[in-house]
């Protein structure tokens, strides 16, 4: 886009709405954000440009129960010489969502597609390029929407319509719909059509609040009078009768939906006052406490004061105290005539640090009451459940129909993750207890009482039924979502409508007893809704995002189904036929044939560049066996210098070694960072090694093909690493209570230390290596209630790289590096899928997530995601990972029993060394070198990568994240000298670090494989490390 030629727009559009607690978890803006926002001019233009005008507003909406669907047709009129690119800013308020738009192209309003979030926003900047017609719509950070739009034409226009999706909130009987008058007031012309879907005139009565600021004329529609509306115009809609049970459907891609909503009293009938409101007898409580880092932000006195007033209040009561955070700890008190003094100690000590896991809390199967003190923040997942499935955080036995009698979910954060606390509630039988809204006697009494609660819905003409929150105390409808069975849409389809369903609604009371409502729905009564599905779509997607990482693949696929919205997708449109081929987006519905014709050619196209990208690799590969199978002198080789490419010093390399075609030494690229030797002896933390021993192989029930095996001979070698230390100052202080009195005053003084330096990455990398290195027999009290091993404390320490920043792939390397070390393989396993979301460009996702399932033993996982770097053609600057990958590929499968079939046989080779070395670091942008010293005096690095007697090294990465990998196939006796040479990062991170990890393999390619690894971090600057030895006898 010329600068010359396109001036940026911005809008601020502020569509704020008044919502129910059904969906009152969801991240709000400020009061402050707010009034930010209503500041903001609705176009922000350089000086020398008039304003971009909205010429009119045409509000067309339908009321659908308590629903709102509302189409707003803008005309933006650009009175500029120039043309002009806009970008509409939208933050929206929870209970309202856009759910499509379209834009005018050649005359016609053509739909919007969904798309994945990053291809769409990479689409639209290479469209604009070409001054061509796309628009995009996407989520930016909560709530907020940002649509962009080009170009708007000199003195010209462009019509835009935005379809936007309401649950309007309740207030005395009355529906509230608030319009957005921030912006409409500034359109010359503004209407508004009401319609609502089941109702006549006379049932109903629409007005506005406060001053007289809506009239509606003689053909239903709503006319704003501008100069008497405020900043916003609340709609009421007031049903002269009481709710009716509501139940719509529409087809969609040979599925029936139905949206539904229940009368709240229709529910509650024939259930006395009792039952709907307790206050149980509680004898034992289970009380979970969230002892994560991030529990620092909480309101943790007032969350310890309002458990020990409750449990003050019950006199005598036992007490059972899980603290959870990367693990969960239990003990119990016995509380006797309400002295509660033990519990508070205990509380008043709890040490908050460490991640926070939520995963199957083991509770007591004979509490009466649960509460869960926590911010709903997890920052460690399970490799294997995703609690926004699973939909409790409770173990499957720990609940059951009758017990605890009382479940409650207690936040005092305004940040807390409050969508997935109420669906816990609601799947849990309990409540969401938002105690940042409450004065402390209500907290209390709200914790204290048990209410009625909906805990499920099931009828057996529907399936994938999704249920919002209610609160039966507060709300008027239950509302639901659900598909017919394909028995039920076949008797839709015969037109059967002299036939009912049943649904039943799962109730509990509040003793914990299950109550079950049935009610009979005829089919003649349902109504059409063309929004049926999108609802559907919106409360799954909803329920899946209260754990978005965890469901992204799910919401992904409904996204792009159901043109929704979401984390993942974004809406797009394009300008022709041609643009929809070249990005592979699949087109609105006209253009589909012609599309799909056209793609196919591309996706022939797309196996012919894998095939070629697999001859390619077949052909480096048999370079690489080349190198195999050839023999290597052993003897003493004559010597020589050569001077460094940048610099200046001297190596040592053996005058007739031969160089391979495929190894010469490639060019620095242009942003590789200037190379300049340093000493050894600049600073280095090295964060631990550990020695990871050849596993048995493994018999499988899955085909293996057969493969042929190399006769060469194992070697005998010992590795040695360079120890770890530290100068300082925070783990000297720790040292010096560890040496004077043991783990637990090193790990309260870690604590102590921690105040100044809690956002810090490298300080927590150090302090759980000291733990690690001075790992004792010792078990010690480290919150004055409970036994830690060090090793325990260690890793606690470790994982609040996750707390700090979950979504920094860097930190999230380093934490899956070091657990992995530490044998807490499915916690690695865990980090390193979240990294795969995060970066699935970069081949290094999946190669460490590969390696990491076969550290954990899951070989045919570790091969199918290795295979996934092997296969594809990556970026450039990632040359000849897919050769290193393969190596590692052919090493598991000819020492493990994996299925082969699905691979390449071209590419399946044994080829067993007797050393191998592997140098990766975290950091991109980044230049590293591994450098090999062998017996001889010989060198081999960058600019000599063959030694005479046989050693290979990778080619050169200097671009970021490595691998390099040095391989000796029969090294000669004597000593090894391997060394990490650190050029320097142009990463734009402030104070970035870097870490590097170092595997060391003895008799790689066998069975009796033996390895050692070691990370080392280096200071953003120069420098080169010794970091170990081979001594082959």
């Amino acid at each position: 886009m010329k600068q010359t030629t396109l001036t940026r727009f911005i809008a601020l559009a502020l569509l704020s709405a008044s919502f129910s607690s059904t969906s009152a978890f969801a991240q709000t803006l400020s009061a402050e954000h707010l009034a930010e926002l209503r500041e903001q001019p609705l176009v922000k233009i350089a000086p020398q440009n008039q304003a971009i005008e909205l010429q009119n507003a045409a509000i067309e909406s339908t009321l659908t129960g308590r629903t709102l669907h509302s189409k707003i047709t803008l005309t933006v009129h650009n009175p500029n010489a120039r043309q002009l690119e806009g970008e509409l800013i939208l933050p929206l308020p929870d209970g309202m969502t856009i759910s499509g738009f379209a834009l005018d192209i050649n005359g016609e309003m053509r739909p919007a597609v969904p798309v994945e979030k990053a291809k769409g926003r990479q689409v639209f900047e290479d469209t604009i390029r070409q001054q061509i017609d796309p628009a995009l719509l996407e989520k930016t950070v909560g709530n907020t929407y940002r649509l962009r739009i080009y170009p708007l034409p000199a003195n010209g226009e462009r019509t835009v319509e935005l379809n936007l999706q309401q649950t309007l909130a309740s207030d005395d009987g009355a529906l509230i719909s608030t319009m957005p008058m921030t912006w409409l007031a500034k359109a010359q012309k503004v209407s508004h059509k009401l319609s609502v879907m089941g109702w006549q005139d006379k049932q109903l009565n629409i007005g506005a609040d406060g001053k007289t600021a809506v009239a509606k004329d003689h053909d239903g529609v709503l006319v704003y009078d501008l100069a008497k509306a405020r900043e916003q115009v609340n709609i009421r809609i007031e049903h002269v009768k009481s709710r009716q049970l509501l139940v719509t459907k529409q087809a969609f891609e040979n599925e029936l939906y139905l949206y539904g909503e229940i009368p709240v009293a229709t529910l509650l009938k024939g259930i006395d006052d009792k039952q709907q409101n307790a206050v149980p007898s509680v004898k034992k409580l289970s009380v979970i406490w969230d002892a994560s880092l991030s529990g620092k932000s909480r309101d943790l006195a007032r969350e310890i004061q309002l458990l020990l007033n409750y449990v003050q209040s019950l006199k005598n009561i036992e007490v059972e105290l899980i603290v959870v955070r990367n693990d969960q700890k239990k003990f119990g008190f016995s509380i006797q005539n309400g002295d509660v003094s033990a519990l508070r100690k205990r509380l008043d000590n709890i040490a908050y640090d460490g991640a926070s896991h939520f995963a199957d809390w083991q509770i007591a199967t004979d509490s009466d009451a649960v509460l869960v003190f926590t911010d709903g923040m997890e920052t460690l997942k399970s490799q294997t459940k995703s609690q926004a499935k699973n939909l409790s955080p409770f173990a499957t036995d720990s609940l059951s129909k009758t017990a605890p009698k009382i479940v409650k979910f207690i936040t005092s954060t305004p940040n807390a993750n409050a969508r997935l606390l109420a669906q816990w509630a609601q799947n849990s039988g309990g409540e969401w207890v938002n105690i940042t809204t409450l004065n402390d006697d209500v907290a209390e009494r709200k914790i204290a009482t048990q209410h009625i609660t909906v805990t499920g819905l099931s009828s057996p003409a529907l399936a994938d039924i999704n249920l919002a929150p209610v609160d039966l105390q507060r709300e008027d409808v239950l509302v639901f979502t659900a598909k017919a069975t394909d028995e039920a849409l076949a008797c839709y389809k015969s037109a059967c409508d002299g036939k009912q369903f049943d649904l039943n609604v799962q109730l509990r009371d509040a003793d914990g007893q299950v109550i079950d409502k049935k009610l009979t729905i005829d089919n003649s009564a349902l109504q059409d809704d063309d929004n049926a599905p999108r609802q559907w779509a919106d409360m799954r997607i909803a329920t899946l995002s209260a754990d978005a990482d965890s469901n992204k693949e799910e919401i992904l696929a409904l996204g792009k189904q159901y043109r929704r919205v979401t984390d993942f997708t974004s809406l797009i449109v394009l300008d022709n036929l041609n643009d929809y081929v070249r990005h592979e987006i699949e087109p609105p519905a006209d253009m589909k044939k012609a599309y799909a014709q056209q793609v196919a050619r591309i996706q022939r196209q797309k196996k012919d560049q894998t095939q070629r990208h697999l001859n390619d690799l077949v052909a480096r590969q048999k370079q690489l066996i080349a190198w195999w199978e050839k023999d290597y002198p052993k003897d003493m080789p004559i010597l020589k210098k050569i001077k460094n490419r940048f610099a200046g010093s001297a190596s040592v390399i053996a005058e007739n070694t031969e160089v391979a075609a495929d190894m010469a030494p490639m060019p620095a690229p242009a942003h590789a960072p200037s190379r300049r030797n340093r000493s050894q002896n600049e600073p280095v933390q090295v964060l631990g090694d550990i020695p990871v021993v050849g596993r048995a192989l493994r018999k499988s029930s899955a085909p293996k093909r057969k493969v042929a095996t190399s006769q060469a001979m194992p070697t005998t070698a010992r590795i040695k690493l360079k120890a770890w230390s530290s100068d300082q100052s925070y783990i000297q202080a720790v040292k010096q209570f560890f040496e004077k009195s043991g783990t637990e005053a090193a790990y309260r003084e870690y604590l102590a230390q921690r105040q100044d330096y809690l956002s810090s990455p490298s300080f927590y990398v150090d302090m759980a290596e000291f733990f690690y290195q001075h790992n004792t027999d010792e078990m010690i009290d480290a919150e004055s209630f409970h036994q830690y091993h060090s090793d325990e404390i260690a890793t606690r320490i470790l994982t609040n790289l996750a707390e700090i920043s979950n979504d920094d792939r860097q930190l999230l390397r380093v934490l899956a590096y070091r657990l992995s070390q530490a044998k807490h393989h499915k916690a690695a396993i865990a980090v390193l899928e979240k990294v795969t979301k995060l970066a699935p460009e970069e081949p290094q996702s999946w190669r460490d997530l590969g390696l990491a399932y076969a550290d954990d033993g899951q070989w045919q996982k570790a091969v199918d995601n290795l295979w996934k770097v092997v296969s594809k053609a990556w970026d450039g600057r990632f040359s000849d990972i897919d050769l290193i990958a393969l190596n590692e590929f052919n090493h598991i499968v000819h020492t493990q029993a994996v299925n082969t079939e699905a691979f390449d046989a071209r590419l399946i080779k044994s080829m067993p060394v007797g050393m191998r070395v592997v140098l990766s670091w975290d950091t991109d942008n980044s230049d590293m070198d591994l450098w090999v010293t062998d017996p001889n005096g010989e060198k081999v690095f960058y600019e000599h990568p063959n030694s005479y007697q046989g050693g290979r090294l990778s080619r050169d990465f200097t671009g970021g994240y490595g691998p390099e990998s040095f391989m000796l196939k029969a090294p000669k006796a004597g000593k090894y000298k391997v060394e990490a040479n650190f050029y320097g990062t142009q990463s734009q991170k402030v104070s970035t670090q870097t870490t590097l990890q170092l595997r060391f393999y003895k008799n790689f390619g066998r069975s009796s494989v033996e390895e050692k690894r070691v990370m080392l971090r280096l200071e953003p600057k120069s420098q080169q490390v010794f970091v170990g030895e081979f001594e082959v006898e």
